[in-house]
């Protein structure tokens, strides 16, 4: 029996007293379900922040030596210091060794190249001396020509510009690379998979082939590239290879090369490595995978998961293999545990770390990562025998211009950077090496071997960690695992991508969910964080005397400076971002509103210093402002609400459900208001578009209906068609509820925080669709009789599809839409990184917001075709009761 079938003859059947509380029954069950979705899950999690280092596993060598891999990227070298798109740009490509490239011979700039060669030897003899013994340099289609297919048919043809081009950077790079070699570095080039260029994409889908990872014949034409590299390029000793991140956030326009997304499942993994291999261990190359992805498809969990780890790369043996894996279970956060893929898998294995942190201020200020790698390289050290090295990132991840403009060692502030290069190298390299003793040889070296100077710079170095801590995580938050419908939410939430500060409802509402009565505490690390900050500067300003000589020491002060800004901004932020919620949650009266005052007083002059300073930018505090403005008019909006519901109980207890064209007019106006009118209390004042749209796609439906009903004409009886969707008004009133309370942002926070109220909230929405087209269908015609199933059925087809429509036509492409909805909502932050992974890694394109025309279009079709074939089919007509009863249907 279908579910319809089971709905028209069982349900009918029950007793009145029963079949009602059965469909509000199955009304609740349905909307638990969908509140689910939305349900924040809290648990513990070890952290590495307060880990020690565990017995050593069996196998795993007693006293470890140095890491003979310890890999950096290739810093800033080829990277433009080009003001004008410093802080407005959150492209993930860092545009190394773009301006290098020329659209015709001699295809190489060869100023560019003169002075990418002087970049290139100062940054080598620094990391070589910081201990390196590899640089990993961005480039791989750049150098090939895939001559080697064994099919014959070149990508390339003999005449192709770009087959001229690589020539020329192969040339151009030969010289580098040499002298890395000579100075013991070794050269890995790095790319994304799948990487294309027009030529070669048109290549791999001949024969009517698609671009798909599990095909041997793919790997065929990519190892026939890397046979290549090495044999014309000698120096290189591996390929870095990323399958978890590609795509237009990594692309850049007018460039023949790029990259895509393909990598959904374990066996394309594993096809891929088996292609590889076989070349790699040829020509005694490495091939370091890096296990790194962002949550799509079968390996969405690759970088988390052990058992996802070993589905993907389990079993597959070779001494040219090696994976490279990011140190936290996560990206790089702190209070996240140690990754535990790095305990599991028999290959060799390097550990990544960054250097220029890029959730946590790219650098801009104090931050010694040391005591973090130098844990997390113990506990490892101790538990898998088969680590080999490290991969230390020094300036890439995330935007790079979307922070200040510290290009390592070459331009702008970078010495706190060149701390943690320093550092983690130093770790890698000896293992006994204490990470004190460390930070005041790297005062040594840089600044001074005055032992005041020494003693003071690493009394700073040792407190800038706990700072950052305390200034940017909200501890009891941080430590605490928290998952919304499945998905790990990661430990900074109000500090977003990368320089946004914010109280969107679901994170202010979830933060403070969180940390319920540890409130006071998290408020608290917020002025220590900027009490450590102070001494910080004081000790360095003390210095002054004995740093003349050092260029970079007024920029070390004024980068303390800063840090003490924008520390204190985020402490009167926390305070009125906690406190403000639980008031709005609770009632409870606190003095968030002065600090409010003051907190706007101190983004104001945050930002009037620090506003047009490359070094030192000022932190975005435009997200948090506008949820300050929407908490003051959310206050208005508590006078409308309870009007709005008196209007409606004043109408109900009135008018009731009787059935006579003025009382079914009344309950279409407060149908077709009502919504509107609570639309436009959840935005801006002087912005209700929405609510207009709101109110026109509310109005499609009812225009819909009327039409299917009675054509173009007006009659008396079609008073009854806004009425038809009064039952929406139950969830209406619901969400109205809150806002007569205390304002649209105590409903956020219920649906945010409260499941009892979302289950609420979504059965009377999924009840009031069921009721609103059951009252369609059963509607009688104009003349009183009776409509055919199929009428009733071709009714609220034509109602649905009429407000699709419209909502499909109203709406921008998806990105836009949910950009609007940040704007005005202020829901959850749509950064480009954030919108990025909805629509490319997430597999939603732009163009969804095309699919309600479409299903509209579908349905008004469907709709006039049923009307007309339901107006034919003969009705049952009330059979007189032989007793004399009243006739029943």
């Amino acid at each position: 029996m279908t579910v319809s079938r089971f709905f028209r003859h069982t349900v009918p059947r029950f007793s009145p007293s029963f079949a009602l509380p059965f469909q509000a029954a199955l009304a609740l069950g349905a909307g638990w379900f969908a509140a689910s979705v939305f349900q924040v899950h809290v648990a513990d999690k070890p952290l590495l922040e307060a880990g020690d280092p565990p017995a050593a596993a069996p196998g795993a060598p007693a006293d470890p030596g140095p890491l003979p891999l310890r890999l950096v990227d290739a810093g800033a070298v080829g990277i433009p210091a080009d003001t004008a798109q410093w802080g407005t740009s959150y492209s993930h490509a860092t545009h190394a060794f773009d301006r290098l490239l020329l659209p015709r011979s001699p295809w190489v700039d060869a100023d560019e190249l003169t002075r990418i060669d002087a970049d290139w030897r100062t940054y080598v003899d620094r990391v070589a001396a910081w201990g390196a013994t590899g640089i990993v340099v961005d480039a791989f289609l750049e150098f090939v020509n895939f001559d080697g297919v064994d099919d014959g048919r070149s990508v390339y043809g003999d005449d192709a510009p770009l087959r001229a081009r690589h020539a020329a950077l192969r040339d151009a790079f030969s010289p580098l690379f040499s002298a890395a070699d000579s100075a013991g570095i070794g050269i890995y080039l790095k790319t994304d998979m799948l990487a294309l260029t027009p030529e070669l994409e048109d290549r791999l889908r001949r024969d009517g082939r698609s671009l798909d990872p599990s095909d041997p014949a793919l790997w065929e034409v990519y190892a026939a590239g890397f046979d290549e590299v090495f044999r014309t390029l000698p120096a290189v000793a591996g390929v870095v290879i990323r399958i978890g991140e590609a795509g237009p956030l990594f692309n850049v326009d007018g460039l023949e090369y790029r990259s895509e997304m393909a990598f959904h499942r374990p066996e394309h993994v594993r096809a891929m490595l088996m292609g590889l291999l076989p070349t790699f261990e040829r020509h005694g190359r490495r091939l370091v995978f890096r296990s790194w992805s962002v949550g799509v498809g079968g390996i969405g969990d690759l970088h988390n998961d052990p058992g996802a780890y070993l589905a993907a790369v389990g079993g597959i043996e070779s001494p040219s293999l090696v994976v490279s894996t990011k140190y936290t279970q996560g990206d790089y956060f702190g209070f996240l545990p140690l990754n535990p893929t790095l305990f599991v898998g028999t290959q060799q294995r390097i550990v990544e770390f960054q250097a220029r942190r890029e959730f946590e201020g790219f650098g801009a200020f104090a931050n010694a990562m040391g005591p973090l790698h130098g844990r997390a390289l113990a506990q490892l050290r101790a538990r898998n025998p088969n680590l080999v090295g490290i991969s230390l990132w020094t300036q890439e991840g995330g935007p790079l211009r979307a922070g200040p403009m510290s290009l390592y060692p070459l331009s702008g502030f970078w010495r706190w950077i060149d701390a943690n290069v320093y550092t983690t190298l130093g770790l890698a390299s000896d293992p006994e090496a204490d990470v004190d003793a460390l930070h005041a040889a790297w005062v040594r070296e840089t600044l001074s071997p005055d032992p005041a100077v020494v003693a003071g710079m690493t009394e700073v170095l040792a407190l800038s960690r706990r700072a950052v801590e305390k200034a940017w995580y909200l501890r009891p938050y941080a430590e605490r695992r928290v998952a919304v419908g499945g998905f790990e939410v990661p430990p900074l939430l109000w500090i977003q991508e990368w320089d946004q500060i914010g109280g969107w409802w679901a994170v202010a509402a979830t933060l403070e969910d969180v940390v319920g009565e540890d409130r006071d505490a998290a408020i608290a690390d917020g002025f220590e964080a900027v009490a450590l900050t102070r001494r910080m500067r004081e000790i360095a300003e003390g210095l002054a005397p004995r740093l003349t000589h050092d260029a970079d020491y007024p920029r070390m002060l004024r980068s303390l400076e800063h840090q003490e800004s924008l520390f204190e901004t985020l402490a009167l932020y926390r305070a009125v971002l906690l406190e403000g919620q639980h008031t709005l949650r609770t009632g409870a009266d606190t003095p968030w509103q002065a600090r409010a005052e003051r907190f706007r007083a101190a983004v104001a002059a945050h930002e009037a210093r620090w506003r047009d300073d490359l070094d030192f930018p000022a932190f975005e505090f435009g997200p948090a402002l506008q949820a300050l403005d929407r908490a003051r008019e959310g206050r208005a909006a508590v006078p409308w609400a309870r009007g709005a519901l008196a209007v409606l109980l004043l109408w109900a207890v009135s008018a009731g459900w009787r059935r006579s064209p003025r009382v079914e007019m009344g309950w279409g106006a407060l149908a077709l208001g009502l919504p509107a009118l609570t639309a436009a209390l959840f935005v801006p004042p002087g912005r209700w578009g929405a609510a207009t749209g709101v109110f026109a796609v509310f109005l499609a439906g009812a225009v819909g209906l009327k039409v299917s009903r009675s054509g173009f004409g007006w009659g008396r009886r079609d008073a009854s068609v806004g009425a038809a969707f009064a039952p929406v008004l139950l969830p209406v009133a619901l969400i109205l509820l809150p806002v007569a309370v205390r304002g649209p942002g105590l409903a956020w926070t219920l649906f945010w925080t409260d499941q009892a109220a979302r289950t609420v909230l979504f059965a009377a929405t999924l009840g009031a669709m069921a009721w609103v087209t059951t009252r369609i269908r059963r509607t009688p015609r104009p003349d009183g009789t009776p409509r055919a199933p199929l009428e009733g059925l071709a009714d609220a087809a034509l109602a649905a599809g009429a407000a699709a429509v419209t909502a499909g036509v109203l709406l921008p492409d998806l990105s836009d839409t949910l950009r609007a909805a940040d704007g005005l909502l202020g829901v959850m932050p749509m950064t480009r990184a954030i919108l990025n992974g909805i629509t490319v890694y997430g597999g939603l394109p732009d163009a969804l917001t095309w699919v309600p025309l479409m299903a509209g279009s579908v349905l008004l079709t469907a709709g006039a075709l049923a009307r007309r074939a339901g107006r034919r089919a003969p009705v049952a007509r009330p059979r007189p009761d032989p007793r004399g009863l009243p006739a029943s249907r």
